[in-house]
């Protein structure tokens, strides 16, 4: 619980020369006093609870383990949609299922579930995943409505090297900038973060004070300090839900407006 600041206000006041009372500015104070209080509320709804944060989210994330002819590999997901089955679906980075010969998650308290490719979309570097029989505990993580902020404070999700359940902190470091990708086209729009971002938290969300996934881990860079890059969650809106509906697709983002300019059904 955070304690909320007791601001006492004090009215100056001077006996005028008609035997009367008169404020002295007290117009002026009482804008300086609201808005120093408006600045300790703001101070306030900045300040991140971290150990709440994480267990509030951390049971909706999910270590992504794949099976492909050069071995074992492992991401990060995290729960998009419940439905009353106990069918869910799982957000990650196409990179890190592609080429999936076999594939499994794990949640946070150790149970595996077998799961299965629903759709991926490379230029936005997202997948979709289904997995059947989610625990009763686990809840799904919803996007954040408003767009990054730099300076705003977020935490990474995941797995990274292996060690599950784990949380990072950080800022928004930047927005809109330009990843390159391994297939030779860049990502748009991106979200960059100095929260620590390793392999295998790749897939994992990006999180807001509140618990909202504002973005999707994606990348760290090899020998950059401190600088990590995210998918933004108004491009898994627009993204994930075809998916789900329809299957693999291409998407390319017009870095200019964030319409899609082109849509192809791969199969």
């Amino acid at each position: 619980m955070i304690n909320r600041p007791f601001v006492l206000f004090v009215a100056v006041v001077v006996v005028t020369s008609s035997g009367g009372f008169a404020e002295i500015g007290s117009e002026q104070s009482r804008n300086v006093q609201n808005q120093q209080v408006q600045n300790i509320h703001n101070q306030q709804a900045q300040t991140c609870q971290y150990p709440e944060l994480y267990d509030e989210t951390i049971e909706s994330v999910v270590a992504v383990r794949v099976e492909t002819a050069r071995g074992i590999g492992e991401g990060s997901g995290f729960v998009y949609r419940l439905e009353s089955n106990s069918t869910g679906y799982i957000v990650t980075n196409q990179h890190v299922v592609a080429d999936a010969d076999g594939l499994e998650v794990q949640f946070n308290r150790g149970e595996f579930r077998p799961a299965e490719v629903v759709g991926t979309a490379p230029r936005t570097d997202l997948a979709v995943l289904r997995v059947e029989q989610i625990p009763s505990y686990v809840d799904s993580l919803s996007l954040a409505n408003g767009r990054a902020e730099p300076g705003q404070r977020v935490a990474a999700l995941g797995n990274p090297l292996g060690l599950q359940g784990t949380i990072t902190q950080g800022v928004v470091s930047g927005v809109n900038r330009t990843l390159p990708t391994r297939q030779g086209f860049s990502i748009p729009g991106a979200i960059q973060t100095d929260a620590a971002i390793n392999p295998g938290n790749s897939g994992g969300p990006l999180v807001t004070c509140d618990g909202r996934v504002v973005g999707v881990n994606t990348a760290g860079i090899a020998g950059g300090e401190n600088l990590g890059f995210a998918i933004p969650a108004r491009v898994v809106r627009q993204t994930v839900p075809p998916l789900i509906n329809d299957g693999n697709r291409t998407r390319v983002v017009s870095v200019a407006d964030d319409s899609w300019v082109s849509d192809k059904i791969n199969r």
